[in-house]
Parts: structure tokens; C-alpha cells; sequence
């Protein structure tokens, strides 16, 4: 699903104020997620889980919270706190959805989805000055470089980018299935 799709379907969604307004976020998802806004009419996207999730992450812009249902399952709702964000709270929300579609169990899907929010949640902590240090343009090329000489021939597009941990401080670079590189 396009974030546009994903955007125009959620501010589609009639919020009253007097309860919940949620509806499923795509039926052919593997993972149970809903959109819609809370009773306080603010943005509001939540996951059923099978079981109670480890940590949730804490942000000044998002309200985060897990709930045990009447049904036994664990609702994880995240909250837009702020709406002059409403933008990149629904970009998020559509990153995390959209991410974790290859996720085929509820375990793993969850996990998935609050290791990715936590990675957001540092993202958005360091802030953005507009320019990388030398260090982080050195190993932007250094990364850039291996992957022009070496991985991309080795293992084609899609394997190699896959293959890339992110800025994460790994102690590796890349992974692939048989090996590490660096």
C-alpha cells in the first residue's frame, strides 16, 4: 500500500470524540493492525498481539501503551501526542505497517515493529543538522565503496541493500546469509 493509500484511508475515517474509531488497516496483512484516532480525536494506530510485549519505547511526540483485552490479546496503541506532527506520525505508522508485511507470526511480527520503533525513536532523538560529521561521511563512503566493488556483483541489488545493518553501530557493516563483511 502507497503511504498516499495509507493516508487518504486513515484521514478518511470520521472521529466523534465519544469512542475508539479504528478500523483495519489492510485485510491481506498478516499482522492485525488498525488506524483511527482515540477518544481525544487524536491519531491513533494499534497492533493486536498473542502476548504481552517486552518494552515499549517512550517519546515526547507519541503516547505508547499496551493494554490486555477482554479477549486476552495485548492491544499496542501508539498516539499522536502532538498533532502539528500528524504527517510524519501517519509516515511512521506506515513505515512500521508496510516493514513488517513479510513478518509471518504474531512474535515476530511484534518484536519486529517495537525494534523498529525504538530505531525511529533514536533517529529522531539525534535530530538533524543537515550534515555528517567526517567520520560519518567516511564511513558513508567506505560503506558506498564496498558495496560498488564487491557486494553488489557478488550478490546483486536487492541482496546487497538488504544485506546493509544501517547506522547502527554494528560491528559489522553488512551481514549476509553464509558471512560477514565488513
Amino acid at each position: 500500500m502507497t503511504i498516499e493509500v495509507f493516508r487518504e484511508k486513515w484521514l478518511g475515517i470520521q472521529a466523534d470524540g465519544s469512542s475508539n474509531a479504528m478500523i483495519r488497516g489492510d485485510s491481506t496483512h498478516p499482522l492485525p493492525f488498525f488506524i483511527g484516532y482515540d477518544q481525544q480525536k487524536r491519531l491513533k494506530f494499534m497492533l493486536l498481539s498473542e502476548f504481552e510485549p517486552r518494552s515499549l519505547g517512550k517519546s515526547r511526540s507519541i503516547d505508547v501503551a499496551a493494554r490486555q483485552r477482554q479477549d486476552n490479546k495485548w492491544a499496542i496503541c501508539f498516539m499522536l501526542a502532538e498533532g502539528k506532527l500528524q504527517e510524519e506520525f501517519i509516515y511512521l505508522c506506515w513505515d512500521l505497517f508496510e516493514s513488517s508485511r513479510i513478518r509471518r507470526t504474531s512474535m515476530d511480527g511484534v518484536s519486529f515493529v517495537l525494534e523498529r520503533f525504538a530505531k525511529w525513536q533514536r533517529l529522531m532523538e539525534l535530530g538533524y543538522s543537515g550534515l555528517l560529521s567526517l567520520s560519518e561521511v567516511k564511513g558513508l563512503l567506505g560503506e558506498l565503496i564496498f558495496l560498488a566493488r564487491y557486494a553488489l556483483g557478488r550478490y546483486g541489488a536487492v541482496v546487497a541493500l538488504q544485506g546493509w545493518l544501517g547506522p547502527d553501530k554494528a560491528d559489522r557493516d553488512f551481514v549476509f546469509s553464509a558471512s560477514w563483511s565488513q
